[in-house]
């Protein structure tokens, strides 16, 4: 590692910081390290089952670092265990897009009984937005309606996470 790349390094505040610091071929092998670490992180905790919100935010624990909001949905099979994990959008800086139309079609594609939803703030702030609480209530009411459950809505920030079900709002 070079000076330059080591100062990089310690100063980054995100993965892209750091690998600007790198050369061409140094940026894609580490890019594509992060890439199969993540996917490897992600086929593991799809064989796991959700018991609580802690669970939840272990399987979205790496969205803490990300500079954009993205939502996420687990879709959950009657035993509560990881069917699919479906990345659904990626926003901006302080919103990203929660189609519930989307969400539900997956759903019933893979058989769910139930799902978990998740979304990350880069700004820090936990708390919801009413944007955040109007959806969820929108999106409980659509599942209820095709008998699938929502059990969690949980927001990501920091090393710290907000549920929905933790504060008894779903």
């Amino acid at each position: 590692m070079t000076a330059k790349e080591s100062e990089a390094y310690y100063n980054a505040t995100s993965y892209e910081e750091i690998f600007n610091g790198f050369s061409k071929g140094k940026k894609e092998f580490a890019m594509l390290s992060v890439k199969m670490y993540l996917d490897f992180i992600r086929r593991k905790a799809e064989k796991h089952q959700i018991y609580s919100s802690v669970d939840i935010y272990n399987v979205y624990k790496h969205l803490e670092c990300k500079d954009v909001e993205e939502c996420h949905v687990l879709i959950l099979n009657q035993a509560n265990k990881i069917v699919k994990n479906i990345h659904l959008s990626t926003g901006g800086i302080s919103e990203t897009s929660f189609d519930i139309r989307l969400i539900l079609r997956e759903a019933i594609l893979n058989r769910a009984s139930a799902i978990a939803v998740c979304h990350n703030h880069p700004s820090g702030n936990k708390r919801p937005s009413h944007a955040d609480d109007a959806v969820t209530l929108k999106l409980k009411e659509a599942a209820q309606i095709m008998n699938i459950r929502l059990i969690d809505h949980i927001i990501i920030t920091g090393d710290s996470y907000y549920s929905y079900s933790d504060e008894g709002r779903i």
